[in-house]
């Protein structure tokens, strides 16, 4: 990361999901360690299944991965209310602000309850996961859903999509055809804005048709997001300018 920072002015987010099966404790080590200015904090528990995978993979590059994924067929991805708030803590400490990520609709509820309970303040940033075996589907209708959804339950949030396998694309392109990152208002004011629930059918179409429902994926690993591209600035706020200007109110109870 230190080289990365030297080299190019980017805002770096790291993922504290982990691997399956690893203690909030070993989660939260990269925040702890590298201090980064975001991290993933996954909204909810799940059940985050990949043990689908083995009816279209015979043969794996090392023996450990066949077990993996058969675990997962009994598996709750956990992120309950005490570990989230283990979480915002921790991010406080090093000045991370969080990246809300949500696998469905009853995970934008737990990110209301912990604004409206003093854990954090918004607007929030959230990714919708969307294709997991345990989360919601891989359709555009989906992530329109989605966002009208937490329009109604947060008012003004910032938003981005991540998909499980070849649906990055076609989702991607609805949610920001310019960034990863679109900006939602209540009433679909401000910058980028995804379609009405009536509109998703003609949405769909236009992003190349309805994809299979939970592709096989295995979640995020570090990302990065660029400042101010030049051709994001008629989309709204300026991602950067929105995670210096805005950090402090939203990390901070």
């Amino acid at each position: 990361m230190t080289k990365i920072k030297n080299r190019c002015d980017v805002v770096i987010n790291i993922s504290t999901g982990g691997s399956l099966g690893m203690t909030i404790a070993e989660r939260l080590q990269p925040v702890i360690l590298f201090r980064p200015e975001l991290a993933s904090l996954n909204a909810g528990s799940m059940n985050f299944a990949l043990f689908h995978a083995l009816e279209r993979y015979r043969d794996f590059k090392y023996d450990w991965e066949k077990a993996y994924l058969a675990m997962t067929e009994d598996f709750i991805f956990p992120n309950t209310f005490k570990s989230m708030g283990e979480y915002l803590e921790a991010f406080r400490s090093t000045d991370t602000k969080p990246e809300f990520e949500a696998y469905d609709a009853g995970m934008v509820n737990n990110i209301a309850f912990l604004i409206q309970n003093g854990h954090t303040r918004g607007p929030v940033l959230i990714q919708f996961v969307m294709g997991i075996l345990g989360g919601i589907g891989a359709h555009v209708k989906n992530l329109v859903f989605l966002v009208n959804y937490a329009r109604r339950q947060l008012g003004e949030f910032h938003f981005s999509v991540c998909v499980a396998g070849r649906s990055q694309f076609p989702l991607g392109t609805p949610g920001d055809p310019v960034s990863p990152l679109g900006r939602s208002r209540p009433g679909g004011a401000g910058g980028q804005s995804l379609p009405r629930e009536g509109q998703a059918g003609q949405e769909q179409r236009r992003t190349g048709g309805e994809d299979g429902p939970h592709r096989q994926g295995t979640g995020t690993g570090t990302r990065h997001t660029r400042r101010g591209a030049p051709d994001a600035r008629s989309q709204g706020p300026r991602w950067g300018q929105f995670l210096r200007g805005s950090r402090d109110r939203i990390t901070e109870p």
